[in-house]
């Protein structure tokens, strides 16, 4: 969800602003947590690897401890949380791509009343095909050499 709209500005737009800069942020800071401190990722799952903060005085300001594990460790850190970040961009495009029509959609309703509350939102998503849903013509094939 935090990457829904850089990906809408990069579909429809081909471009990307500002605009998303936080959500892209909230996105990092959600995957490494994921890595670091809940053992969301396979490859980190057995271990916590969170910088912790040591107070400089009783109810003091604090300050990071050194780390505590090796560069090459944050490294992995990094391109953990770099893969995660691509491919919830490779989910969030797919389904964009799938609803694009929908995404038209909302931001023209959006251009028209400027907010758009849960009820228009209910009544736009129920208009769109579910996800997955194949529209397929039934046709007669000839049959093949040697068949009834």
């Amino acid at each position: 969800m935090l990457l829904g709209g850089r990906v809408a500005e990069q579909l429809v737009f081909e471009d990307v602003s500002t605009g998303a800069g936080n959500n892209l942020q909230l996105a990092t800071d959600l995957r490494l947590h994921m890595v670091t401190h809940y053992g969301m990722s396979e490859a980190f799952e057995l271990a916590t690897y969170e910088a912790r903060l040591a107070p400089l005085y009783l109810n003091g300001p604090t300050l990071p401890e050194p780390c505590t594990f090796s560069e090459r460790t944050a490294d992995a850190i990094g391109g953990e949380v770099r893969r995660l970040l691509e491919e919830s961009r490779e989910r969030v495009t797919q389904t964009l791509r799938t609803h694009r029509e929908t995404l038209e959609s909302l931001a023209t309703l959006l251009l028209e009343k400027e907010v758009v509350d849960r009820a228009m939102l209910d009544g736009l998503l129920a208009s769109a095909p579910p996800a997955g849903q194949l529209r397929v013509a039934a046709v007669a094939l000839p049959p093949q050499d040697g068949a009834p």
